[in-house]
Formats: structure tokens, C-alpha cells, sequence
């Protein structure tokens, strides 16, 4: 079985599975809490942007208010990137 370090239950299962063993990945993960292996953890994301708590915010020109006003055209603009 080629890995990077300890495998965790699910590869386990995999594994398992595939040379005909016939068990759930959660008896894999109880047997594997049992005998006291743990898979390897992927590392942490690190935290590239971390944001200046001294600086002022900036003011809500607009007040949150988003609905259309008859009145006026082109008085508000939104948009959204999801």
C-alpha cells in the first residue's frame, strides 16, 4: 500500500475493500481508534491576509439602503460576485 505516512479509515477502507475484506469505513475507524493509529492531518491553511485592527472603517455612505428610489435613475449602484 503506497501512502504518505499513516493512512486514515477511509483509504483504509479502500484498501480493504479492494482485497475483498468486508467492513464499513466506521468498523475500520473503531478498530483503528482501538489499536491507537490516527491518519495524518493535511496541514492548516495559513492565513495570508490579516487585517490591521488600528484602521478606521470606512463610513456606509449608501446607509444599507437598497431599494430603488422612482425618483431617482442611477442613484444607486450594487453588484454582486458569487
Amino acid at each position: 500500500m503506497r501512502n504518505r505516512g499513516e493512512p486514515g479509515a477511509p483509504r483504509m477502507h479502500a484498501v480493504l475493500k479492494r482485497e475483498g475484506a468486508a467492513c464499513g469505513w466506521r468498523c475500520v475507524a473503531r478498530l483503528m481508534r482501538a489499536v491507537g493509529l490516527q491518519g495524518r492531518h493535511r496541514r492548516r491553511r495559513h492565513l495570508t491576509t490579516i487585517p490591521d485592527p488600528r484602521t478606521a472603517l470606512r463610513p456606509d455612505v449608501i446607509v444599507r439602503d437598497f431599494q430603488p428610489d422612482a425618483g431617482s435613475l442611477d442613484a444607486r449602484w450594487c453588484g454582486d460576485i458569487t
